[in-house]
């Protein structure tokens, strides 16, 4: 008796296993089904069709809510549009039944999402959600010690950085990363671990670059560390720099390249004023050059200085003459666009158009044309830059735009619909087209197909700034 008893409690517990992992396990038919409509969301995601992917995805979570594919499409769709706190927040109350190590990748998606914007708390708070899962996660660690270095945090970060657990791009950013931290008291050392890996063809010229800095390290520590902070500072580490250089500070009176890049990483940092008095010592000790006084420019913008900004940024286009940089014209101009300036942008431009013919000079010239209303240089300057043999697909983009928006202005509707089909033609994703074709359909009373196109511009806008346009046109239809 007893062994027929437990003969059935076995067959019991069978049975009860068996309808359990049944009722886990999700039926072929019903994968193949989650499978299409993700398979669908993907290609509405690459049609630029974010809200109908959206939806798709959504419905796919509704059918199989523990497979990651859909909640990753949300994330994503969120990511470009630039909603981060939607991201976030997918993944934190909408992905219980995911298992662990999924969850742990979404969390350290979010968590490069937000350390691309600069938003470290809020990176690092997504990093430590993906390791805490108790799941390994190398790209959420190897986040964590990037966040650290961006903290001033080096040991921690070393700490990180010095473990076996990378592989592949991770193992490469990683061990370039900790070559960084040890250099800073063994240069040796720092060799031997880029010399532990053969990198990918993607990170082969870092690691030749900082190589060969390595290499070069000499008895002049001044130099050596002006060097290695020049590397830190151009990868977004402007603390390891200080680490470097402020030490040696009062050792550097007369060494101008010293004290610039050690008012460059201040700057970086935040540490507004004291970039300023290195930088000032850097110009005393003969650093009369364009790239100190643009730094100089920037702390003054950040100190919403405007006319010290400007008095700084003449003096590094003047610095830089006849070499004067692409980068300093279109960043002085862009500022000076920005606060209203624009006489004065119409100033610096003329000093760019001594030295560049190329068709981004052409743009900033329509641009600050445009501001100050005088279409007829603007329409010039838009017929010279489409004459132009070298002209890249963007800045056809940008022409075709503002041909389009002066016949809108000058009210030819016809031709700025016409022009409007060769910014189409180019790009039918971009959200500028459906902003004014919005606008001239409007005019010519076809509201329907204006809404709709109102509509497609905030669809496509991912980040350009059309989406707020186009909403306050659509208020219009209320």
């Amino acid at each position: 008796m007893k062994k027929l008893f437990k003969g059935m409690l076995v067959i019991l517990v069978l049975v009860t296993c068996s309808i359990i992992l049944t009722g886990c396990t999700e039926s072929p038919e019903k994968v193949a089904q989650y499978e299409n409509i993700v398979e669908e969301a993907d290609l509405l995601y690459d049609g630029y069709s974010y809200t109908e992917a959206l939806g798709r995805y959504e419905e796919a979570t509704k059918l199989i809510p523990s497979k990651i594919e859909a909640y990753r499409g949300i994330v994503n769709i969120f990511i470009d549009k630039g909603r981060l706190e939607d991201a976030a927040s997918i993944v934190t109350d909408s992905t219980q039944k995911l298992s662990q190590a999924d969850k742990s990748i979404l969390y350290s998606v979010v968590g490069n999402a937000y350390f691309e914007v600069n938003s470290y708390e809020k990176a690092l708070e997504m990093y430590d959600s993906a390791t805490a899962l108790g799941v390994s996660n190398v790209v959420a660690e190897l986040g964590k010690a990037k966040v650290y270095l961006k903290q001033n945090k080096a040991t921690d970060a070393e700490k990180i950085l010095s473990k076996n657990i990378f592989e592949e791009d991770t193992l490469y950013e990683a061990k370039l990363l900790y070559s960084y931290v040890k250099s800073l008291t063994d240069a040796e050392d720092a060799v031997e671990i880029l010399d532990e890996v053969t990198p990918s063809e993607e990170w082969s010229t870092k690691y030749s670059e900082f190589s060969n800095i390595l290499e070069s390290i000499d008895a002049d520590d001044l130099y050596n560390a002006t060097k290695l902070s020049q590397v830190f500072i151009n990868e977004g580490y402007p603390y390891l720099a200080t680490t470097l250089l402020s030490p040696l500070e009062e050792r550097m009176a007369e060494y101008p390249d010293g004290l610039y890049f050690l008012g460059r990483a201040l700057l970086d940092i935040g540490s507004y004023d004291s970039a300023l008095t290195k930088l000032e010592g850097a110009v005393s000790a003969g650093a009369l050059n364009s790239d100190v006084f643009r730094t100089m420019a920037r702390v003054y913008v950040q100190k919403d200085d405007m006319e010290s900004a400007t008095e700084y940024y003449d003096r590094a286009v003047s610095y830089g003459g006849e070499n004067v940089s692409e980068s300093l014209i279109t960043e002085y101009v862009e500022l000076l666009i920005e606060n209203n300036l624009f006489t004065k942008a119409q100033e610096v431009l003329k000093i760019g158009q001594q030295y560049y013919e190329e068709v981004w000079i052409d743009i900033l010239a329509i641009r600050i044309n445009y501001l100050l209303e005088d279409t007829e240089k603007v329409q010039y300057y838009v017929d010279q830059a489409l004459e132009k043999e070298v002209i890249t697909t963007s800045e056809k983009k940008t022409i075709y735009y503002w041909d389009a928006q002066l016949a809108f202005d000058e009210a030819d509707l016809d031709s700025a619909e016409e022009k409007l089909t060769s910014l189409r033609e180019l790009d039918r994703f971009n959200p500028y087209y459906y902003l004014l074709t919005g606008e001239v359909l409007y005019q010519k009373g076809d509201f329907d197909n204006s809404k709709e196109n109102f509509e497609l511009a905030i669809e496509y806008d991912l980040g350009e700034g059309v989406a707020e346009d186009a909403e306050k046109a659509l208020a219009r239809f209320d």
